[in-house]
């Protein structure tokens, strides 16, 4: 491994393999707690039709990304209105179009689009840095470990 024009020294080699290997199962823990809670949302979310009826203009580090702005109408008949957790650029929804929503019939602000990234985004992503990262971290330890690599 080089850092720059020179070697890795192997104590460089443990804090990097080390901070994957413990920054690995971190995020894969929080990954799997996301679905968790992901999973007990669907077991008691009630689902219905809503529509765009805006979109939010959000800040990111390469630009701009757009989050849908839904209504829905509960089982009471009281109109939600419910401001996306996720945005993409470009917009994933335009305005007018109709949507499936999952909501909480506790607590009906508790809302989403039912779609794969809203329901599953947060839970896959940060669960597979966590994977690539434990794996990386370990076989770097383990390369280290049995010296095939990363020898000054």
């Amino acid at each position: 491994m080089r850092i720059g024009s020179r070697r890795a020294s192997p104590r460089q080699v443990l804090v990097v393999g080390g901070a994957f290997a413990v920054l690995g199962p971190v995020l894969l823990a929080v990954g799997v707690y996301l679905y968790a809670r992901t999973s007990a949302f669907l077991e008691r979310a009630t689902r219905t039709r809503g529509e765009v009826v805006e979109l939010v203009e959000r800040r990111s580090d390469d630009g701009y990304t757009y989050a849908p702005v839904f209504v829905f109408e509960d089982a009471k008949g009281t109109s939600r209105r419910i401001v996306s957790n996720t945005s993409s650029n470009p917009p994933g929804y335009a305005v007018g179009d109709e949507v499936d929503v999952l909501y909480d019939p506790d607590d009906p602000e508790d809302a989403c689009i039912d779609s794969f990234f809203s329901l599953w985004g947060g839970a896959t992503i940060v669960g597979g840095l966590g994977l690539v990262f434990g794996i990386v971290g370990v076989a770097v330890l383990i390369m280290r470990k049995y010296g095939k690599v990363f020898e000054s």
